[in-house]
């Protein structure tokens, strides 16, 4: 499990109740910020963030970071996570000894994909 490991960013402290529509567009400028102005690498290589669809004017994979597969409503534990992804991917082979989970890796379609 990664919860323990030394390169995770600090857990988000959100500043309204996830349930409101300001700590979601508050998270999404974060996920912005984080992950398409300054995009992961990972092996030198640019990790590509899914944008569509978009669903109420928002990335698919920022609502996928929140909600998982069905995205039936977003969860504050995946929330205050955030950053998480992109600290975990870049560290890939984490250099601590903190007994991490190894990247899963499959191939689609002339594309590698990975999941942290």
């Amino acid at each position: 499990m990664y919860k323990d490991c030394n390169i995770l960013s600090p857990l988000l402290d959100l500043p309204y109740d996830i349930s409101n529509d300001d700590c979601i567009m508050w998270l999404y400028q974060i996920y912005n910020e984080v992950y398409k102005e300054n995009p992961i690498m990972f092996k030198s290589k640019e990790v590509w963030m899914r944008e569509s669809p978009q669903i109420n004017n928002m990335d698919e994979s920022f609502l996928h970071l929140l909600c998982g597969f069905e995205c039936k409503r977003v969860y504050e534990e995946r929330a205050v996570r955030l950053l998480w992804t992109k600290d975990i991917i870049e560290n890939e082979p984490c250099i601590h000894n903190c007994d991490c989970e190894k990247i899963f890796l499959w191939r689609v379609k002339n594309k590698v994909k990975l999941r942290a």
